[in-house]
């Protein structure tokens, strides 16, 4: 009789071990599927070759989604990103103070779009060169902006 529970117990131990296995492989490929569409939200919205010397530039905006969130990467060379004018399709702008050094290949923070989701027609930048770079590395590097897309039914500006 002892033999027969014991082989019962061990019968509904490894039931339960499947079960929970088989739950913590689903959680596991629904928090992967999580990551890849977050991941695939974002998309370059612009990306222009900057010269470190102008301290001033503007890229135009050919993308026609609406973005939620910006955030800036620098390219071949460092860059510090001070300001940020947002123009809209609707004709309103946004002024972001930036001040952000970021090193080569380097991402900004996410900055966040007031109100929600907007169409981005034109970002107006002021930059300027990191501190300690000499003359002779002053080039250029690519600034690449990247947008996250608004949820559908987020109010459009």
């Amino acid at each position: 009789m002892k033999k027969i529970i014991i082989s019962m117990l061990l019968v509904i131990a490894m039931g339960f071990g499947a079960v929970v296995a088989q739950s913590t492989q689903s959680m596991s490929k629904k928090s992967e599927s999580t990551m890849t569409q977050d991941k695939s939200a974002w998309v370059q919205v612009s990306e222009k070759k900057v010269s470190l010397k102008a301290g001033h530039d503007e890229l135009l905006v050919k993308e026609s989604n609406k973005f939620q969130s910006i955030k800036v990467k620098a390219g071949e060379q460092p860059i510090t990103i001070t300001d940020l004018k947002l123009f809209y399709k609707s004709g309103a702008t946004q002024d972001i103070s930036l001040n952000t050094a970021l090193k080569a290949n380097a991402e900004s923070k996410t900055i966040d779009l007031s109100g929600g989701g907007h169409v981005i027609t034109k970002i107006d930048f002021t930059f300027k060169t990191p501190e300690g770079m000499t003359s002779m590395r002053q080039g250029s590097t690519t600034l690449t902006i990247m947008g996250l897309e608004a949820s559908p039914g987020t109010a459009s500006r």
